[in-house]
């Protein structure tokens, strides 16, 4: 069963100053290769280790590609290719995904009275993005995206608890800390959890 399913919309794209999104499909793998091993290092932060490893190939980032665009398709979680106006360059990604999807523990058992449909957004940008401000403004639009073409019950964010950059941008736009996760398995570790009010 879809997590977001009809007729709720799914918003076919975005588009900021500086940026557009699209659903991440098998087209986008060359582009979204060269974004994710310009910026590896950073990554593997942000993955806990797991992702990109090293030796990572094309053909490991096309089922990447393919696995996002079906369940995208259906309705199961929504991948964002973040690429430039001109559309010939990836500056990064946004997922969407159910907010109790992952293998997080929440102690205070806070999660447990959100509404089945309540999204968990994560993201990453590209290394040389970042002296741009691209992070910023994805940030921004993503919050007014959310507002006013989405349909979900809430909508939150995850920042792992030592990223102070994207803690910064996730309280300059506005999003309040509302607790700490621990995941143990995918991108393990400790994250904050904020949510954006829809009112």
């Amino acid at each position: 069963m879809a997590w977001y399913p009809e007729p709720k919309p799914v918003p076919a794209t975005l588009d900021t100053a500086d940026l557009h999104l699209e659903m991440l499909a098998p087209e986008h793998v060359d582009l979204d290769l060269d974004a994710l091993l310009s910026s590896r290092e950073r990554l593997l932060a942000w993955s806990g280790g797991r992702w990109p490893h090293e030796g990572f190939t094309r053909d490991e980032n096309m089922e990447d590609m393919v696995m996002h665009r079906d369940e995208f398709l259906a309705r199961e979680a929504f991948a964002y290719t973040v690429q430039n106006s001109a559309r010939d360059r990836c500056e990064g990604c946004i997922y969407i995904n159910p907010l109790l999807r992952s293998d997080a523990t929440d102690p205070t058992g806070t999660t447990d009275s959100f509404p089945e449909a309540s999204a968990r957004a994560s993201w990453w940008v590209r290394d040389d993005a970042l002296p741009r401000e691209l992070d910023r403004q994805l940030i921004e639009g993503l919050v007014d995206w959310f507002r006013s073409a989405w349909e979900f019950d809430a909508v939150t964010f995850l920042a792992r608890t030592n990223n102070a950059h994207d803690i910064g941008l996730l309280e300059d736009a506005g999003l309040d800390r509302i607790v700490m996760l621990n995941r143990k398995n995918g991108p393990g570790g400790e994250f904050y959890l904020y949510q954006l009010a829809l009112d």
